[in-house]
Parts: C-alpha cells; sequence; structure tokens
C-alpha cells in the first residue's frame, strides 16, 4: 500500500489529493518528503522568508495573505487539499514568498526540497503537470479578481468569490449545493470592501435564493 511506502504517517484517504499522477511518482514522492501536522490559526510561511521547501497540503485549508505598511489585510487566497506551496523557486531561484500562509484548520503537510522534487519531476513529468496546472488556475483566479475589483460591484464580488471558493478543495458537498465556512471579515478582505458591506451583498444575495446563510456557513445553490 502506497502509504506505507516509508512508513509515512498519512492515511490512504490523503492520497487522493495526488490526483492522475503515477503511483511511482507518488512512492518516491513518499519516500523523500517529510511529513508534519500545522496546527490551526498557525503561521506556515511568513512573506519574504525564502522558499527553498515546496510543501504539499494533504488535508486541512490554509490562508494567503498580505500586509499593508500600515497593517491592513488583504487575502490573496484560501487553499485547500492537493494545493502546492513554494514551488515558484523551482523557476525562479532564491524567490522569497510573496505572502503569509496560516493555516485555517488543523493541516497535514508533504515537505520536499526544491532540488529534491525538481529530480523527481525528470523522472515523473506528470509532477511537473501537476505544479503547473495549480500554476496556471491561480493566475487564472488572479485574473478574474482584478477584473472583479475593477469593474464589479460588491454584490458581484461577493458572489464570484464564494463561487470560487465553493469549487475549491476546501468546500463542503452537501444534497443541494456546494457549502464553504467563511466569516464576512474574510470575505471582506478578500475582495476588498467592509465586513457590512459584505453582510449587505449576502442578504441580497440571499433574498435571490442565490445561496443561503447558517451562521458562518454558506450554502451556494
Amino acid at each position: 500500500m502506497l502509504s506505507k511506502v516509508a512508513g509515512s504517517p498519512i492515511n490512504i484517504s490523503c492520497l487522493s489529493v495526488f490526483g492522475d499522477i503515477s503511483a511511482p511518482a507518488i512512492a518516491e514522492l513518499l519516500r523523500t518528503a517529510s511529513f508534519t501536522k500545522i496546527r490551526a490559526k498557525s503561521v506556515v510561511y511568513r512573506e519574504g522568508q525564502i522558499a527553498h521547501i515546496i510543501s504539499y497540503f494533504l488535508e486541512g485549508s490554509p490562508t494567503a495573505y498580505r500586509y499593508s505598511l500600515d497593517g491592513r489585510e488583504l487575502v490573496l487566497d484560501h487553499l485547500g487539499r492537493g494545493d502546492f506551496v513554494g514551488e515558484v523557486p523551482m523557476l525562479l531561484e532564491n524567490s522569497e514568498f510573496k505572502a503569509t500562509f496560516k493555516t485555517r484548520d488543523e493541516c497535514k503537510i508533504a515537505k520536499i526540497t526544491v532540488k529534491d522534487f525538481q529530480s523527481i519531476c525528470q523522472r515523473h513529468p506528470e509532477c511537473l503537470v501537476r505544479v503547473a496546472t495549480k500554476l496556471a488556475q491561480r493566475l487564472n483566479c488572479s485574473d478574474d479578481r482584478i477584473h472583479d475589483l475593477v469593474f464589479g460591484d460588491v454584490t458581484g464580488r461577493v458572489e464570484n468569490a464564494l463561487n470560487y471558493l465553493a469549487s475549491s478543495p476546501a468546500a463542503i458537498t452537501p444534497p443541494n449545493g456546494m457549502q464553504v465556512r467563511i466569516t464576512r471579515q474574510e470575505v471582506g478582505s478578500l475582495v476588498g470592501c467592509s465586513r457590512e458591506m459584505v453582510g449587505r451583498a449576502i442578504k441580497e444575495l440571499s433574498s435571490a435564493n442565490r445561496i443561503s446563510v447558517d451562521g458562518k456557513k454558506r450554502l451556494i445553490q
């Protein structure tokens, strides 16, 4: 069983995050990687830190933040199972993290050095394709957010952000839609407005039966 390859302390269910990566490639990744658990609300990496380790999230959901000089917070993205962090140094040497990554809940992470991962990619190109796909998805997301910030109203930005989160690995799949757990403050940081404006947008979307709200849970229908 692949989860036993190197005595790696992960459950077989975690292997689903590797997607269409071949079994030999997964086995080599597991042999090479180190594994760690990070408690909820813990900083994994800080903006400006040199990135020499690629982290692969097996379980849990981290958030990427950037801060202004006066301490204002901007949420760049909510990540989840199957997401990489630290892959940019594969293309740009001595790169720094452009964001601070903080866990929203307990996370299980597989860590591997950039050098080791590059070596594995030479033998198993599908690993590089996996990274390139994730980078392309993030670029598309960034393009959409820039468009929304320039041309969209608050309600549209909030709806698009919730739809994006509903398609992410962190979403839950109940029978009648996709559910995300996020506060109005977090949505406001993601779309660039106050929590009060988010509240009004959510009320409008709820009245139109496009979402339903239960505390911090948002059900996108």
